[in-house]
């Protein structure tokens, strides 16, 4: 017998027959394979963020609510997907996930954060945020390569050498 909120119930609650229904209204983070990882995530031009799971953990089954509110609440930005472990190893492997859940952030194709679940909100927002670039930071970059500069040239006696880099030092200098 079949009430008028059935539909509903099987739109919302998993069941063996109803998987694709869940699927349909985006409820679910896609999992994908080893098949998919390349161009879902190495290629991506988006920030994607990987969760690691397992049928048997049961924190990941609690995290799983929490990213698929962050796939609609970053739609557009970040892209989410879950990689099952038992089934793709090889790709656990690779990036030495050793305890599940276990998220990685994957930026321009490169991993750029390895966390635990119970830190990922921090790490969203972190990647999010441009990389600061200061002067201070140029200056003592600048710095830096001139010293090693310096000293090369004093080791291979290059005076000449010497005395035009720390004249160009001083000459950016004036401008700060």
């Amino acid at each position: 017998m079949c009430s008028e909120s059935d539909a509903l119930i099987k739109t919302y609650v998993p069941s063996p027959r109803s998987d694709e229904l869940i699927g349909s209204v985006n409820l679910k983070v896609p999992s994908i394979t080893v098949d998919d990882w390349d161009s879902l995530v190495l290629e991506s031009k988006v920030t994607v963020m990987i969760m690691f799971t397992a049928t048997w953990c049961g924190s990941c089954g609690q995290m799983s609510f929490i990213l698929d509110q962050l796939d609609s609440d970053y739609r557009g930005s970040f892209k989410f997907y879950t990689v099952d472990v038992i089934n793709d190893q090889f790709i656990a492997d690779q990036y030495s996930v050793r305890d599940l859940p276990t998220t990685i952030i994957f930026k321009d194709g490169e991993k750029y954060s390895f966390f635990h679940w119970t830190s990922f909100s921090e790490e969203i927002e972190r990647t999010r945020r441009p990389i600061p670039v200061t002067l201070w930071t140029c200056l003592e970059s600048l710095y830096l390569c001139l010293t090693v500069m310096c000293l090369l040239s004093y080791y291979f006696f290059f005076v000449d050498f010497l005395l035009l880099i720390s004249q160009i030092f001083f000459f950016i200098l004036k401008f700060f």
